[in-house]
């Protein structure tokens, strides 16, 4: 039953639900709605079918936490077969987004996917006066810049928590909870299939071929695996989170990139030697008045918080000036965990009546290049093992004022045999150059690989 009453010249309306709430002696209670929301929601992939989902079965114990009542009046899709148990009653079904977005509505949560249909429904819904919500990393790492002027003269609120990391609230942690500190530094593991597989490398001696197979069959990778693997979703977010931690505009095309393909077991086996484990990393800092924004295999040593995140679990790890470090592990994608984070977002915008928009869109700082990047690096070649060749490769390094920290030859009884040594901090422009004179020699007949240091 719902009942319209005055409490202190303020009208509220309660919905009475018997036997649905009860208190500890098991006396029926009533529901405040404090306020109404109107979504609609344009996707029912994987996250809108979580979005759904939480809706169907939680909006009551989201009335009761919070008083608000979330209502999902429209749904956009291309095909709503097998999906009929999400749809409410009375709510709107269509593949049009004109006919969408005439319904009425507060916000419009877009988990479509992609960038170019997004981007027309986000505009679109923004023009129309809605709020948006969206866990489109891709879409903001590209077009951020462009959607954020859009509105910078409207009194629209615009939420995205669930782009980066699922249901991790560091948007919320970096807007809200650590304004009144300068973060210097954030390292992420921002992909989950990466974290997947590297993990299961480190800790059953397998192969990244071994171990993809398993990941795309448990639905942890696509059967095209290249967005995740070589690192370009985690580049996405990573450009979000130090445009949000810095503020200033991060081009996704100045995240430097590369993915896990490379890393063989051997490394992840002489990591774990030398008391270090390979993660995916994206890493931003701010240093000497440039930020760098890169995404790499990394080692780190085991003491540090990221290295015991397994599986497809994401974390981040942050530092700042008061409040020091900072860490924040959870599940980093999936239906409900990402919808989680969208719901959150939804009521973020039905309690806060100000806007806070802190996506920048002007470049208040200069993005670091190789040239300004150091780092400390693990190199492993495959050599014949001929005399002089160590003091060749050392000699090219020196050239390039790189300093090696240990060396180690490992005995295989194999026609080649695997040198790895770890460096002391390097310019990595330098680091790449050296590396490709060093792969010219003959001695050296595999690929070389080079893994960033990070303490």
């Amino acid at each position: 039953m719902v009942v319209l009453v005055a409490e202190n010249n303020l009208s509220v309306i309660r919905l009475e639900i018997p036997g649905r709430f009860r208190d500890r002696k098991g006396t029926d209670s009533m529901t405040e709605i404090k306020k109404s929301i109107k979504i609609g929601l344009a996707g029912l992939g994987t996250v809108g079918s979580g979005v759904a989902t939480i809706l169907k079965n939680s909006n009551l114990d989201i009335i009761k936490k919070t008083g608000v009542s979330i209502e999902l009046v429209a749904m956009l899709d291309l095909n709503f077969q097998g999906k009929e148990h999400l749809i409410p009653e009375q709510c709107l079904t269509t593949s049009n987004l004109d006919t969408f977005l005439a319904t009425e509505m507060d916000v419009v949560v877009e988990v479509i996917g992609g960038t170019k249909f997004a981007k027309e429904v986000i505009e679109k819904a923004l023009s129309s006066g809605r709020h948006v919500v969206t866990a489109n990393k891709a879409l903001l790492a590209l077009h951020g810049k462009e959607i954020f002027q859009a509105i910078a003269e409207k009194n629209l609120q615009f939420k995205f928590e669930a782009a980066v990391c699922g249901a991790i609230p560091i948007i919320q942690t970096i807007e809200k909870a650590l304004p009144q500190n300068s973060i210097t530094k954030i390292d992420g593991i921002l992909n989950g299939t990466s974290n997947y597989i590297l993990t299961r490398m480190h800790e059953e001696n397998l192969g990244y071929h071994e171990v993809l197979p398993e990941a795309q069959r448990l639905g942890f990778a696509e059967a095209d695996p290249t967005f995740d693997v070589d690192g370009l979703d985690a580049a996405h977010k990573l450009a979000i989170l130090a445009n949000l931690a810095f503020g200033s505009y991060i081009p996704f095309s100045d995240v430097y990139v590369r993915g896990i393909r490379s890393v063989h077991s051997m490394d992840v086996k002489m990591a774990d030697r030398m008391g270090y484990v390979i993660k995916p990393l994206g890493i931003t800092k701010m240093k000497e008045g440039r930020i760098e924004a890169r995404v790499h295999p990394t080692m780190i040593p085991k003491t540090h918080p990221l290295a015991s995140v397994r599986l497809e679990n994401n974390g981040v790890f942050y530092e700042s000036n008061y409040s020091g470090p900072g860490s924040l592990f959870g599940k980093g994608a999936g239906s409900l965990p990402t919808g989680s984070a969208i719901i959150g977002d939804i009521l973020q915008i039905a309690r806060n009546s100000s806007v806070q928009n802190c996506f920048a869109v002007e470049k208040q700082f200069a993005i670091a290049t190789l040239e300004q990047i150091t780092s400390r690096f693990y190199i492993r070649l495959m050599t014949i093992d001929r005399p002089g060749i160590l003091s060749r490769i050392s000699g090219i390094l020196g050239d390039h004022e790189i300093s090696i920290a240990s060396v180690m030859q490992l005995e295989s009884g194999a026609p080649l045999v695997p040198l790895t040594m770890m460096t002391h901090q390097a310019i990595e422009k330098n680091v790449h150059l050296a590396l490709e004179k060093i792969q010219s020699l003959s001695e050296v007949q595999e690929e070389i690989v080079l893994i960033h240091v990070e303490s």
